[in-house]
């Protein structure tokens, strides 16, 4: 028997671990997409004569990361089997969240 096919709340580690992998690159994603918005695509907007698109950007740079994050952490969790009200708390904290 391998360490991965151990079993913790119903779900082996090599499942976990698949989890966390898909989180960890939620989070890389996020950063390098914001770090993309804050290295290109504000350089872009500046050159512009108007003042709205920066704003924009602005605002929607980091709720575009964060749904990135939110989402990408959600679907990782629901790779996992859960017990029908551990599946609804998630359920519930995923929708207060976004």
């Amino acid at each position: 028997m391998s360490i991965f096919e151990t079993t913790y709340y119903g779900n082996t580690l090599l499942a976990w671990a698949i989890a966390f992998g898909l989180m960890l690159l939620s989070l890389i994603v996020g950063r390098v997409l914001y770090w993309f918005f804050g290295r290109y695509i504000k350089k872009l907007t500046a050159r512009t004569e108007t003042e709205l698109d920066d704003v924009l950007i602005d605002k929607l740079e980091e709720a575009i990361v964060a749904l990135l994050v939110i989402f990408g952490t959600r679907s990782a969790l629901f790779t996992l089997t859960f017990n029908e009200n551990s599946e609804q708390t998630v359920r519930n904290l995923f929708a207060m969240a976004v």
